[in-house]
């Protein structure tokens, strides 16, 4: 242990100097997917490999940050009578599709926004 640290200090400090592999996940409307964006590219630029999971309107800008791209499913929000598909129901059923993605990606961590529990739950 380093001089007046902690184990728990000493072990986060050995996590941090290795690289990791980090899946994001954002729902793709702008408020949701910058934010993700934006904590890729910082950790792209700390030398870690990250996918960003989002709406395939992103895949040019994810992918100029040095981030791979992985599609999300895209769903209807909000049922209709047309497509009672509930909101529950899209979860499980995106994080279903989604986990192909997150086991070929390999992830050491998934982080996903509020309105994506896709990448966290097929983690």
């Amino acid at each position: 242990m380093a001089a007046g640290g902690t184990p728990a200090a000493e072990h986060a400090a050995r996590a941090a100097a290795r690289p990791l592999r980090v899946y994001l996940g954002a729902f793709g409307d702008p408020g949701h997917a910058f934010p993700m964006l934006a904590l890729g590219e910082a950790l792209v630029a700390r030398g870690h490999t990250v996918a960003l999971q989002t709406w395939r309107r992103w895949q040019a800008p994810t992918e100029a940050a040095g981030i791979e791209f992985a599609a999300a499913p895209e769903y209807q929000v909000f049922p209709t009578r047309e497509r009672p598909l509930m909101p529950y129901q899209a979860a499980v059923r995106a994080a279903r599709e989604t986990v192909p993605s997150v086991r070929s990606f390999a992830p050491d961590i998934a982080v996903s926004d509020i309105l994506t529990p896709a990448p966290a739950l097929a983690a």
